[in-house]
């Protein structure tokens, strides 16, 4: 292709050297804005100082089209041996919830809260890994049962220890607290069977040792009675409950088919938050909105195989077409039926016509 003039538009014809066909070129305004935009969502600059070309309320102006597009969750259809999932809690109004492979991101879900719920939402599209790597908070456990039954979990260890840490505090006074802190220092860096063997006849030993000690109580004020050492207690009944589950030590005893080391701690994913954070921090100020917007891109643009510009504006949702979406189903539920045509609910608002009629004499 070589340049051959302009069109009556002023946009520059080419001409093919071989057939001789010519073609003009279209300007794609919108594909060059979501370019820039998230160019600098990726940045560390301010709006004032990454503008060269244009002022800082033009790159705003630009900015509306990243702010009402949603990218597409992707489908997973390959089996990976092992999943990291975490969330992003964004204050106590909502959560980010996504899954890592180690090398990219599987998929997210925006949710109120982490529960079972939530995360059954983003595992019905990702198929089902041999292991799963995972703090075991926020209903996971009970999602990972009935989403992916036959996915074994390994319990982030460095969580565990941070747990426990949490109980004892980090300078305890009494040598039952500073003889179980220094487990729960070791506990992340458990590696081999023989190092697990040892960490839990340590936490044996210690159990049997300070057994007395733990069964002491104290009589309040208020005449209650309770564990004098509460949160040792606490501690020694959450090590309990770990163990009991098995989950602990999942990493050294991995499926058949696994081709891969499974990982004892979720430090990928929490190394691929801490930059998400980190994008936060560069554009604080940013409304919960848009801050779920920045982080939905940036998980985006961090899958295996992120399509371009004008694909994404051209198949992308944008939020007027899902509140839509949002009202259609609303309408459709039993209390949209309800409010919206007057149509009765199928549980609790309708009137039974035997209320207020009887089949027979009443009788007191």
């Amino acid at each position: 292709m070589s340049k051959n003039g302009h069109t009556n538009a002023g946009t520059t014809r080419y001409r093919c050297t071989n057939c001789g066909a010519s073609k003009s070129r279209a300007y794609d305004k919108q594909s060059n804005d979501l370019t820039v935009s998230l160019n600098w969502l990726l940045s560390n600059k301010t709006q004032d100082k990454y503008s060269y070309d244009f002022s800082a309320r033009t790159l705003r102006r630009k900015n509306k089209l990243l702010w009402d597009l949603w990218p597409q969750v992707p489908f997973v259809d390959e089996v990976y041996d092992y999943i990291h999932v975490d969330g992003i809690h964004l204050g106590r109004k909502s959560v980010v919830l996504i899954a890592y492979s180690g090398k990219h991101v599987l998929g997210w879900y925006v949710a109120r809260s982490e529960n079972s719920r939530a995360w059954g939402y983003l595992m019905q599209r990702i198929a089902e890994p041999l292991v799963v790597v995972c703090d075991g908070s926020g209903g996971i456990r009970k999602a990972v049962k009935t989403y992916w039954p036959n996915t074994k979990i390994q319990r982030c260890l460095f969580h565990i220890g941070l747990n426990i840490k949490a109980l004892t505090g980090v300078n305890p006074r009494l040598t039952p607290g500073k003889q179980l802190l220094s487990l729960a220092n070791i506990v992340s860096d458990i590696k081999t069977e023989n190092q697990a063997r040892h960490w839990l006849i340590s936490y044996n030993n210690w159990v049997n040792t300070w057994s007395d000690f733990l069964k002491e109580k104290s009589k309040y004020c208020d005449g209650s009675i309770a564990d004098t050492h509460q949160r040792l207690v606490r501690a020694k009944s959450m090590i309990d409950r770990r163990i009991h589950e098995g989950y602990m030590f999942t990493f050294l005893s991995p499926p058949e088919d696994c081709t891969h080391p499974i990982p004892p701690t979720n430090n990928a994913i929490e190394s691929m938050n801490s930059r998400i954070r980190a994008m936060l921090r560069n554009h604080r100020g940013l409304s919960l909105l848009k801050r779920i917007h920045a982080i939905c891109w940036w998980c985006y643009l961090n899958t295996s195989k992120p399509r371009d510009k004008s694909w994404i504006v051209t198949h992308s949702f944008t939020s007027k077409r899902i509140e839509q979406l949002y009202r259609q189903a609303w309408e459709r539920s039993n209390q949209g039926l309800s409010e919206v045509f007057g149509i009765p609910a199928r549980y609790g608002t309708g009137v039974d016509w035997n209320e207020f009629h009887k089949s027979r004499e009443y009788y007191q």
